[in-house]
């Protein structure tokens, strides 16, 4: 009886062992994978400009990019509109648009190729979200509106794009991200873990310098 419980102790503590070596190789594994680095270029964009992403990570990794920015909205008679134009969806299945609205008793997001579709979400706390993956490839426009909590004279937005991108054989990638819709000011890149800021400028502002 003392041999069979010793015996299943050490099988345990083996199997402990060996749970653990897997587990720290995939946690080095997925290290290695990670972007290493990348630049955008014009390093000072004015609104409208292509901004072109370059960078390196492991061959043939799948990596995230998150195209962020965000708009104070002013409420009148109790509801707020924000329309976005020539908003360019590139070609690839993966890919999320997300709209939050803080102050928002409801939020819709409409979007418009050919025909206008809706999706509406009610508040969850102080927040509004509605959100939308695979959406098709196009140029769109999108309008988001709704109904503002009682007593708020703005609502924030923050607006997020998401895309998945793969490296080459070599580890290096590229994605482009169209401006025109994105307004003047700060906003935010995310490849893989590395984050960026990015101000655009006016085209009003970059014309008088």
């Amino acid at each position: 009886m003392y041999k069979l419980t010793n015996f299943l102790k050490k099988r345990r503590l083996t199997f402990i062992v060996t749970s653990l070596s897997v587990l720290v190789l995939l946690l080095i594994s997925s290290a290695a994978a990670s972007v290493n680095d990348w630049e955008f270029s014009p390093q000072e964009p004015v609104r409208g400009d292509t901004i072109s992403i370059k960078g390196s990570a492991s061959p043939r990794e799948k990596i995230d990019v998150f195209v962020t920015f965000e708009k104070t909205v002013p409420v009148s008679a109790g509801k707020f509109e924000y329309i976005l134009e020539d908003v360019k969806i590139p070609s690839g299945s993966n890919n999320i648009f997300k709209v939050e609205a803080r102050g928002a008793e409801d939020l819709n997001v409409r979007a418009k190729v050919l025909v206008w579709m809706t999706k509406s979400s009610k508040a969850s706390g102080e927040i509004a979200t509605v959100s939308q993956s695979r959406v098709p490839p196009g140029t769109y426009i999108i309008k988001i509106d709704g109904d503002a909590k009682e007593g708020t004279s703005n609502v924030d937005l923050k607006i997020t794009a998401y895309q998945e991108i793969e490296a080459d054989s070599n580890g290096d990638f590229s994605y482009s991200y169209n401006t025109k819709a994105v307004p003047a000011g700060d906003f935010e890149i995310k490849v893989g873990t590395i984050t960026k800021k990015v101000t655009i400028q006016s085209e009003t502002h970059s014309g008088s310098n």
